[in-house]
């Protein structure tokens, strides 16, 4: 008696195994990787206006942490700000210089496409990147004052953050659209 099933020819095995998958298998694949990668994009994609508001409410904590500083160690600081960033500056010997690299008050870079203006008394600063000296535009005495300032946060889309600090260092974030 002969076994019913018979032996796969080597050729008809080998074209079988070349014909691939179905469409709808390849369908299938494709809608799960979309859907993968439209949920990391979403997981990595800030809401709009977040980093320029997380950048300000940062700007608005080491200022406070500056005049706190002002006020513990009896020394007057200044901010230098900068197109892409600020410095915080001690007053020491008659001049201005940099705080240490290590300290909470050490400059700050913002992110690559993210730039702030400077406002003193409603005018815009302008910022000169040639300045030899350093010194501040806003200062922070050893009383505890600080020279009222605006700073708009902003990446050339909307919305912006505009962080206001008044004379008693209390600061104001506000969103612009």
């Amino acid at each position: 008696m002969e076994p019913r099933l018979k032996p796969l020819d080597p050729a008809a095995a080998r074209l079988r195994a070349a014909a691939g998958f179905t469409l709808i298998e390849l369908m299938v694949v494709i809608v799960i990787i979309s859907i993968i990668m439209s949920l990391a994009v979403l997981s990595f994609h800030d809401r709009e206006g977040e980093r320029e508001a997380r950048e300000a409410r940062a700007l608005a904590a080491r200022v406070q942490a500056a005049r706190e500083t002002a006020l513990f160690n009896g020394e007057d600081l200044g901010i230098l700000f900068e197109r892409d960033g600020y410095r915080f500056l001690h007053y020491r010997d008659g001049q201005w210089v940099p705080a240490d690299p290590d300290s909470p008050l050490r400059g700050r870079r913002l992110p690559e496409d993210l730039e702030l203006e400077l406002y003193l008394e409603g005018l815009r600063v302008d910022f000169d990147p040639r300045a030899e000296k350093l010194l501040p535009q806003v200062m922070i005495l050893s009383s505890g004052e600080v020279t009222p300032f605006e700073v708009l946060i902003a990446d050339g889309r909307r919305p912006d953050a505009l962080l206001a600090v008044d004379a008693l260092g209390n600061a104001e974030l506000e969103m612009e659209t």
